[in-house]
């Protein structure tokens, strides 16, 4: 068994990208053989330092931030996410709701809202150890014909353990399989947010984040489409999101009404002046919809307005991603298609 232990994400996981792209057990998967190790374990003390800022290219913030509202939300609507990665859809499959869909799994799949209730339990027996949530379901998941997947969208994320100790929520998080490069940066994001904004409803910090992958891995394709950024630029710890559920139940519908606003009826100043002046949103969440929101006035080729959502964003991590982002993977992906017409 393998651990890779550290105050932050990024730090542990480059830690596991040298040591992975030294393996040399290779390992066949139905999407191509892979380098692989066993057994892995992440531990994180600050999992408020969440970003992985190390991979170059970037990975989107926009997909990012927009994912996690979607799963707080319950939402296996594709359209909704495929808007902020429109190529989703070929590794998850060319659906209209998303088989797999954390959200949903967590909160409509089997007939109850396990984060409320879980929520419910910890507040009231805050000692108890049967604070678990549910993703896998093996009536859904476990192939049935030959060993063939059910679906090109089986959740790789299993189960999640929460627990207060010392007066601060730890978070265990259980996966089968993770792809270092390409998974592995959005499910810190997704999982150690959830852990915060459970830690703000049961008024406590945040505790160690520990995730334990049964397959870490990198594809091989892919050993040379990425790179470890040779310099990183520091910031002061991120937004702190520890609202009151009574607080969070009063603006995250807010939230997601201004992007879906945005998604469904295009991004204009209007949007951008609801998010401005809204008295419910706080700052930390207008940080993080600022960069959704920025991202959809890029893709319409609105750069004065995505210059003015870019504004709304305080936070300077944020904004660093967002911009580095921009230069790798948007503005390439445009001189490229641009030399090839």
């Amino acid at each position: 068994m393998k651990t890779f232990e550290s105050e932050s994400i990024n730090s542990a996981w480059e830690k596991a990208y040298i040591y992975l792209k030294n393996e040399n057990h290779i390992q066949k998967s139905r999407a191509g053989s892979t380098l692989e190790i066993m057994k892995v374990i992440f531990s994180i003390s600050n999992s408020r330092d969440r970003w992985v800022t190390s991979r170059v290219p970037m990975i989107s913030p926009a997909f990012a931030i927009a994912e996690v509202f979607w799963i707080l939300d319950g939402q296996q609507d594709a359209n909704f996410i495929n808007t902020w990665n429109p190529i989703l859809k070929k590794f998850a499959g060319n659906v209209e709701n998303y088989y797999g869909a954390y959200g949903n799994r967590l909160i409509k799949n089997f007939g109850f809202n396990q984060i409320e209730q879980a929520y419910t339990t910890l507040k009231h027996n805050p000692n108890t150890r049967q604070a678990v949530l549910n993703i896998w379901d093996p009536e859904k998941d476990l192939p049935k014909k030959y060993g063939l997947p059910n679906s090109d969208d089986i959740p790789c994320n299993l189960v999640s353990m929460l627990k207060i100790r010392n007066n601060k929520l730890e978070w265990s998080q259980v996966m089968r399989g993770n792809d270092l490069l390409r998974g592995t940066p959005y499910n810190f994001i997704q999982f150690t947010m959830l852990q915060e904004i459970m830690a703000g409803w049961l008024d406590i910090d945040i505790g160690d984040y520990i995730l334990f992958t049964d397959s870490l891995h990198l594809y091989k394709k892919d050993f040379h489409k990425f790179k470890l950024r040779t310099e990183i630029k520091k910031f002061n710890a991120n937004d702190v999101l520890l609202f009151s559920k009574e607080e969070f139940n009063t603006f995250f519908p807010e939230c997601i009404k201004i992007l879906q606003d945005a998604r469904l009826n295009g991004i204009n100043n209007n949007i951008v002046k609801k998010l401005q002046n809204h008295s419910i949103i706080p700052q930390e969440y207008k940080n993080l919809l600022s960069i959704p929101l920025a991202y959809l006035a890029l893709k319409s080729n609105n750069i004065e307005l995505m210059n003015t959502i870019e504004g709304l964003c305080l936070n300077q991590q944020l904004l660093y991603i967002w911009q580095q982002w921009k230069y790798e993977v948007a503005y390439k992906s445009q001189q490229n298609l641009a030399t090839n017409t």
